[in-house]
């Protein structure tokens, strides 16, 4: 026998491209793209997700086997593609946040199979074409046209707006909305949930959060912006009153959760200044800024 015999190295990952490539859109993830690629190919989606992991028993395929596959660079798919990143590589985390994008866009572009893509929850209309792809959107057949609804396309909108102008602190003022908003109707806590609310009652409420939640998210800076017990103050606070009333004039004796609200914003302001107005030292303030959620802290 030889001394020494030689072995070859089984292959290890994919070595060339499939015989059809599909293009990666912006913030479709990772699991939507390969079972378009496999469906593409004809393979089964979940062997090929295995196939393209290290070990072959995870679900979270290699960035630079993938690029292999589908004959599209690294750099590319990590820029269009959630998924490919430690934080983002859970499955069922890009499942449950996953939305199908506007069917007609996808059209345009020659695909014919839904794209799931991870959009930020201010992104809940497409206004090309009018139709509903925010919460409840599980599928392409929850696409509800909105031509005849410009209240809904108008409130998202404003949505976006109130994300460009108040940032994290939006999707915040959203959850205290809705909560009001179930308080006043006396609807389940999971009617206005994204998670699991249908499109069809998200799509009747949109407006009316909508334009809460702004009138709530204006009212906050100015009671935040200005010292307790002073004119300034319960100017601030009867403008949250005035614009409230007259927005929603049916629920203008139903003023308990609104109170509560308004509340819950002194507390913020105190644990955030002095009773002179001027900010606490750190050491005085980091248990009370534990209490107050990020996007209030200063």
């Amino acid at each position: 026998m030889p001394a020494e015999i030689a072995t070859v190295a089984w292959p290890h990952g994919p070595a060339v491209a499939l015989p059809r490539t599909v293009v990666p859109f912006h913030r479709e993830t990772v699991a939507s793209y390969i079972d378009r690629l496999a469906h593409a190919n004809y393979l089964d989606p979940t062997r090929l997700r295995r196939y393209l992991t290290d070990t072959g028993t995870g679900c979270h395929p290699q960035a630079d086997w993938l690029a292999i596959i589908s004959a599209h660079p690294v750099h590319l798919l990590r820029a269009r593609l959630i998924g490919l990143t430690e934080r983002d590589h859970d499955l069922g985390r890009q499942r449950h946040h996953a939305r199908p994008a506007c069917r007609f866009c996808m059209a345009r572009r020659g695909v014919t199979e839904p794209v799931y893509c991870w959009f930020p929850d201010h992104l809940t209309v497409c206004h090309h074409h009018s139709r509903w792809i925010g919460p409840g959107n599980r599928s392409v057949d929850d696409q509800r046209d909105l031509r005849g609804a410009p209240a809904v396309l108008t409130a998202a909108r404003g949505h976006a707006r109130l994300h460009r102008s108040h940032g994290d602190a939006a999707e915040v003022t959203l959850t205290e909305a809705s909560r009001i908003l179930r308080w006043w109707t006396a609807t389940p806590s999971h009617t206005l949930s994204t998670a699991t609310t249908c499109a069809d009652t998200y799509i009747r409420a949109y407006p009316d959060l909508i334009d809460l939640a702004s009138i709530l998210a204006e009212g906050s800076r100015k009671i935040l912006n200005t010292p307790a017990a002073t004119l300034a103050r319960h100017r601030a606070i009867d403008w949250v009153y005035t614009r409230v009333a007259t927005r929603f004039p049916d629920y203008r004796t139903r003023r308990q959760p609104l109170e509560q609200w308004i509340g819950d914003r002194r507390i913020v302001a105190a644990s955030m200044c002095q009773s002179d107005g001027r900010p606490r030292p750190a050491f005085q303030t980091r248990l009370a800024r534990q209490r107050i959620p990020s996007c209030y802290r200063k």
